[in-house]
């Protein structure tokens, strides 16, 4: 059947349902591959739990969670990298942004992280909507726990087609509303043409000024192929400073990469007794660093590492207080 009907004859399958050769895949576009029959086809089955495919992925999921439960670097478990929307040719409303997720979505979502929580209870649980959504279609988060879930989402321009700023405003509408964290988990993060380079440094200003984390998809192109050095026009924005944790409620921050500079406002606990920490890549900060504190006195600073700064709250802070710190490189 595949890939009708972006092509009216199928390709020859091997004795294992894959096209042989495999060269004819690269005759279709990929992206254009989620409007065959034969891909929705599959994703329906997933949904729907055809032939128990939806308990299957769940016990894989459990497997996967009972391997890695005492894992200390795991950051979590991503469901799935970029679901597709479903059967499109049984159900067309599916292309719909948003509904895809409460129709098909969030049940595998809940299906899944229920075994998850047999053997983990605490790892948190990363759920993705289609990337078609405009505003997330989610009734609730996988099994209603914010505490314990991540919104990953994606983007790219296209499918979304309005700023990156916009996709981040429509996103925390979402996390409030789902009362839970989001993170944007991929973005162009290779090397390309003017235009292209300019959209991601707008992309790392627009997240620092809506304090939302972010993982970039370098597409295998972080480091030059023929000298086996970084691109520096990539490196600058992965070796930039920003907050760790934070002792308190963040208010904002930024990082100038022309002049090295990172700002972080926030209201500080006085319950917390854990610091604030900010990271700053010694290659951004090759001679050190200079820090401003306002109020005077507020904070007593600690170095971890090279790299990590540790900001206490002064015992002196007894009530919430404003506070800002300036990290200026020497």
């Amino acid at each position: 059947m595949y890939p009708f009907p972006l092509k009216t004859t199928p390709f020859p399958v091997d004795e294992n349902g894959f096209p042989s050769p495999e060269s004819l895949c690269s005759t279709v576009d990929w992206s254009l591959s989620y409007t065959s029959v034969a891909l929705g086809n599959a994703f329906g089955r997933l949904y729907n739990n055809y032939d128990g495919l939806g308990d299957a992925f769940a016990a894989y999921w459990k497997r996967l969670a009972s391997q890695y439960v005492k894992t200390t670097n795991v950051i979590g478990y991503n469901l799935l990298n970029e679901p597709w929307v479903g059967d499109t040719w049984a159900d067309p409303t599916l292309l719909v942004p948003g509904v895809a997720d409460h129709k098909v979505l969030e049940g595998l979502w809940n299906r899944a992280a229920k075994q998850i929580r047999t053997v983990d209870n605490d790892t948190l649980i990363w759920f993705e909507g289609a990337t078609l959504d405009i505003l997330s279609g989610f009734d609730d988060v996988p099994l209603g726990d914010g505490s314990k879930s991540v919104h990953s989402f994606h983007y790219y321009s296209p499918p979304q087609l309005g700023s990156i700023s916009t996709t981040l405003s429509n996103r925390h509408k979402d996390n409030e509303r789902l009362r839970t964290a989001g993170v944007l988990t991929e973005l162009t993060f290779w090397m390309g043409d003017d235009k292209q380079m300019q959209g991601l440094a707008d992309a790392m200003s627009a997240t620092d000024a809506n304090m939302v984390s972010w993982i970039g998809w370098a597409y295998e192109n972080l480091y030059n192929g023929t000298s086996g050095q970084p691109y520096p026009e990539l490196a600058k924005h992965y070796s930039r400073a920003y907050p760790a944790a934070v002792a308190g409620i963040p208010k904002s921050f930024s990082f100038s990469e022309s002049s090295a500079t990172f700002k972080l406002q926030f209201t500080s606990d006085p319950n917390i007794g854990a610091p604030t920490e900010i990271i700053l890549p010694p290659s951004t900060f090759p001679n050190g660093y200079t820090v401003q504190i306002s109020p005077d006195g507020s904070m007593l600073q600690y170095t971890v590492d090279k790299r990590t700064l540790a900001l206490f709250t002064s015992t002196s802070i007894k009530n919430a207080t404003d506070i800002s710190i300036t990290v200026t490189r020497k």
